[in-house]
């Protein structure tokens, strides 16, 4: 039980001024508000909850993440855990779970995220202009929090450009959203020869048979 309720009270290191213990940290950061405490004492229980089902090596995986969000994230994601612990008492708990889960494995395979300024730096504009080609479709970022951040995949860090054709492969998911974008982006296919759309994209470009294939994921082709 200690793991995880060392993997709640990790998330929020970044709030507390070097704690002496995890349950003096627990104190500073709730205080003042009693809001975050009733929520932190909440979250403990089901997290104490959840590790009394969890397997051991679903808890050593999630002790490896390197952050306590990824931890807290690798164990909601497992199946057994989750349903077994949870779905007494909310069924759809599970189901959230799982999905966040995934959005931390998209978010490692696309080798993290950059913030709007890195990417004005890397491409050499303005933030301002980083916006409007998001809003065009012309570059994936996901909502996190109150920013925008944007997938590393995207983008030859080393030319300080976008990958080619990425835009238009963008647009065809413009109704879907980037989450949908980024799962097709990042999913090895067996029609690419188990390569990931992206790394088509970065091998051979925007070709039509991967255009056909983001189509085809969308309803707006046959296969």
């Amino acid at each position: 039980m200690y793991a995880l309720r060392y993997i709640l009270l990790k998330t929020t290191e970044t709030q507390m001024k070097a704690p002496a213990s995890h349950e003096t940290a627990f104190r500073d950061a709730t205080s003042a508000d009693p809001l975050r405490e009733a929520f932190l004492r909440r979250s403990i229980d089901t997290i104490t909850r959840i590790a009394a089902h969890a397997d051991p090596k679903i808890l050593s995986d999630a002790l490896a993440a390197s952050t306590g969000f990824g931890a807290l994230a690798r164990v909601l994601a497992d199946t057994a855990t989750t349903e077994a612990s949870l779905v007494d008492l909310d069924p759809i708990a599970p189901l959230v779970a799982r999905n966040a889960g995934h959005r931390v494995q998209i978010l490692d395979a696309a080798g993290g995220t950059l913030s709007s300024n890195e990417v004005a730096q890397l491409l050499g504009v303005s933030r301002q202009a980083i916006e409007k080609r998001r809003r065009a479709n012309a570059l994936l970022a996901v909502r996190m929090g109150r920013d925008w951040r944007y997938p590393r995949c995207q983008f030859d860090e080393a030319e300080g450009t976008v990958v080619a054709g990425l835009p238009k492969l963008l647009d065809v998911f413009a109704r879907s959203g980037p989450w949908v974008a980024m799962d097709f982006l990042l999913t090895a296919d067996e029609v690419l020869g188990n390569e990931t759309p992206m790394q088509r994209l970065r091998r051979e470009g925007l070709t039509p048979e991967l255009e056909r294939l983001a189509r085809v994921e969308q309803g707006d082709g046959f296969a």
